[in-house]
C-alpha cells in the first residue's frame, strides 16, 4: 500500500476506488472525501493509503450530457476523435464538436479516421483531406489490418492521448494494434481486474514514454465550454468577420459574409449548417451556455 509521497497517476476510477501505477505496478486504492477522479489525473494517497484529494489539472476534456457537465479525462496532451467508415455517428458535427472541446483545453484535436477496409466507395480520404484543408491533422487508418498505423503511432509516441468516439468506431481495437500488449478486448478481464466495466469506466493504458487512455463511448458530445468553437471553425470564422454586423446569426441577415461565400462556393454549406446547429444549441442553453435575453438589438460593426 503505498503511503504519502511523489504523485501517482490514475489509470481508471470508479466512485469509491482508484487504479494507480506505482513502480511495484498497478494499485487499487479507496477514495475518501468525495473527490472525483479521472483518468490521467495525479494523486497523492494519505497515509493511510486512500486517496482525498488530487493535484491541479493542467487541463480536461469534458462533454454535456442532457443531465450534467461530466469530465471524462484529465492532462493529456492530444485527443484523437475515432470515427469510421459506415459509422452511424460519424458526423462532422461529432468531430467539430470534440475538436472545439479539445482546443478549448489546450488539448490536440486529432481525426482518426478508421475501417478503411470497409471503405468501399473510398471517401475517408476525401474526408480526410477536407479536415486538413482546415488545418487539423488527420489520419485514415484500418486497426485490423494494419493500414496507416506507422504514421499514426509515429505521431503519438511518447504523448498522453485520450481516444473519444462512438461505440464501435474501433478504438479498443486501435489501442491494441498500436500497442499489442495493452490486451483490450471486451468483455474480457483485463490488466486492473475487471471485465465489460473496463470500456464503460475509461481506462488508461501506460505506453512507450506516454498514455493511451480508452474513453468510453459516446453518442453525442455537448460542448461544456464554448470557447474553441471559432477555432474548430475557422473556415466560418473568416468569413463571419466580414459580416455587417457583428453578432450575426448567418441565417439571412443583411450584409452576412458567411452566406455570401457559400453562395459563391467558397464555403461549403454543409460546414456552416453543421456551425448554425452547434451556436443554436449554446444559445438554446442545451449545450453549457445560458440563453441570450430576447430581443437583443444588432451592433453594426
Amino acid at each position: 500500500m503505498p503511503e504519502a509521497g511523489p504523485p501517482l497517476r490514475v489509470l481508471q476510477a470508479a466512485r469509491r476506488h482508484v487504479w494507480v501505477e506505482t513502480d511495484a505496478g498497478v494499485t487499487r486504492l479507496r477514495v475518501r472525501g468525495g473527490v472525483d477522479l479521472v483518468p490521467g489525473d495525479q494523486v497523492i494517497p494519505d497515509p493511510g493509503g486512500a486517496v482525498s484529494r488530487r493535484l491541479e489539472r493542467k487541463n480536461v476534456l469534458a462533454r454535456r450530457t442532457a443531465r450534467e457537465a461530466r469530465v471524462l479525462v484529465a492532462n493529456v496532451d492530444d485527443l484523437a476523435i475515432v470515427t469510421a467508415a459506415g459509422a452511424q455517428r460519424s458526423g462532422a458535427g461529432m468531430i467539430a464538436r470534440c475538436i472545439a472541446a479539445a482546443l478549448a483545453e489546450g488539448i490536440t484535436p486529432v481525426v482518426v479516421l478508421n475501417k478503411a477496409d470497409a471503405d468501399a466507395t473510398s471517401v475517408l480520404p476525401a474526408r480526410a483531406a477536407g479536415w486538413r484543408r482546415l488545418g487539423f491533422e488527420a489520419f485514415v487508418i484500418s486497426a485490423r489490418e494494419g493500414t496507416g498505423l506507422d504514421a499514426l503511432e509515429a505521431r503519438f509516441r511518447g504523448r498522453e492521448v485520450a481516444l473519444v468516439g462512438a461505440s464501435g468506431v474501433g478504438k479498443s481495437t486501435l489501442i491494441n494494434a498500436l500497442h499489442p500488449e495493452a490486451d483490450q478486448r471486451t468483455g474480457d478481464v483485463g490488466a486492473l481486474g475487471h471485465g465489460r466495466h473496463v470500456t464503460t469506466l475509461g481506462r488508461a493504458i501506460r505506453w512507450p514514454g506516454g498514455l493511451l487512455v480508452d474513453l468510453p463511448g459516446v453518442r453525442t458530445f455537448g460542448l461544456v465550454d464554448p470557447t474553441g468553437l471559432a477555432a474548430a471553425f475557422p473556415d466560418v470564422a473568416a468569413q463571419a468577420a466580414l459580416c455587417r454586423f457583428s453578432d450575426c446569426a448567418h441565417g439571412g441577415e443583411p450584409g452576412c459574409a458567411v452566406a455570401e461565400a457559400v453562395a459563391r462556393g467558397e464555403l461549403d454549406p454543409e460546414r456552416l449548417e453543421v456551425y448554425r446547429s452547434i451556436r443554436e444549441s449554446l444559445d438554446a442553453g442545451t449545450e453549457g451556455t445560458r440563453p441570450e435575453p430576447p430581443g437583443r438589438r444588432r451592433r453594426p460593426r
